[in-house]
């Protein structure tokens, strides 16, 4: 018979292989504790923090207020050609309704409320809408 080993070595390696890693983590809590503390002591940015945040500030800004500009410009012509094909169709319609007599002049249509209830549309752009006397379309002069 062979003869039987001991079981207390073997159990104690293997607690010990399981509890290093909660030591080691145990002893370092005390560091975490300080560091925090100090992190509540802190309450103050320091120059260099807010001049990086002022810095990217800035470069959003000088990325966003072209690209804000440039719509805005957009709008504002797409706004100018809209009102154009409102005036267009108005004048179709004027003529719809007088047997084929398309107006005089485009003051004739602009004035009267039954076509533009609001008033006479304006270019955002400040062009002025006149209407070829020929072809009874209507152009900006933006």
């Amino acid at each position: 018979m062979g003869r039987r080993r001991n079981a207390a070595p073997a159990i104690s390696r293997l607690s010990q292989a399981l509890f290093k890693p909660i030591i080691a983590v145990t002893c370092l809590i005390p560091l975490f504790i300080e560091g925090s503390k100090r992190m509540k002591r802190q309450k103050a940015f320091t120059l260099v923090e807010l001049m990086i945040v002022v810095a990217i500030l800035g470069a959003l800004a000088a990325i966003a207020i072209p690209k804000i500009n440039a719509s805005s410009a957009t709008a504002k012509a797409n706004a100018c050609s809209t009102n154009i094909d409102i005036m267009n169709s108005q004048i179709e319609l004027y003529a719809a309704n007088n047997d084929g007599t398309y107006p005089s002049s485009l003051s004739t249509i602009t004035s009267d409320t039954d076509y533009f209830p609001d008033g006479a549309p304006t270019c955002p752009l400040s062009g002025t809408y006149t209407m070829d006397a020929n072809s009874h379309r209507v152009s900006c002069s933006h």
